[in-house]
């Protein structure tokens, strides 16, 4: 990433992370000795690097999710529902949605245990890795989506104050797991085209 004509303009997001980049190549060479894959298998390394990502990467992810499920638990538990009168968690379509989330959770984790028995298996991600990294995304948006409508604005602090605020992040952040690593329209292509067999749109 250092040989001359590459040019990288991090990309800040509206957590201010500047964790996602543009990478820019003009006239780069590189030495045979540095090539990955072998030469004209470009295209071939990059989908195989990108379905380790798609595949396997998210098995931290899914143990923070599942801790910041049952969080919510227990804020459902303490915080005032809709109504303004019963705790959230008694609030039927905040009980479901919390129970829902939860269990998708667990099938995020057996996605993801699956998904590093095939690659153990084969040595090679198939195109099932977007499936989970799909589902993944959008599981996160849900997750926290349902935070902010058990904690209310609160959640939405810039800073922690008395625990509150430690949501704003993570919140923010679910938007880019949707985008980063191919859109969720790119790997509902993906799906479509590579795991059923369906033509090309």
């Amino acid at each position: 990433m250092n040989s001359p004509g590459i040019e990288i303009r991090e990309i800040r997001t509206m957590s201010h992370v500047t964790d996602f980049c543009e990478v820019f190549y003009d006239e780069v060479r590189i030495p045979l000795s540095n090539v990955v894959g072998g030469l004209n298998n470009g295209w071939r390394t990059a989908m195989s690097t990108l379905g380790f990502e798609r595949g396997t990467a998210f098995m931290a992810d899914q143990v923070e999710l599942a801790a910041t499920v049952e969080r919510l638990i227990e804020e459902a538990r303490v915080r005032l529902g809709p109504d303004g009168k019963r705790p959230a968690i008694k609030d039927e379509e905040l009980a479901r949605r919390l129970s829902l989330a939860r269990a998708e959770v667990a099938a995020l984790r057996a996605m993801t245990i699956t998904g590093i028995s095939r690659n153990a298996r084969t040595d090679t991600p198939g195109p099932e890795g977007s499936i989970v990294r799909l589902f993944h995304g959008e599981l996160h948006q849900r997750v926290y989506q349902l935070a902010l409508d058990i904690i209310g604005a609160d959640a939405l602090r810039l800073t922690e104050v008395d625990g509150e605020g430690v949501w704003t992040g993570p919140y923010l952040q679910s938007f880019a797991y949707t985008i980063g690593g191919g859109t969720s329209d790119i790997q509902r292509n993906i799906v479509g085209e590579r795991v059923l067999g369906l033509p090309r749109a």
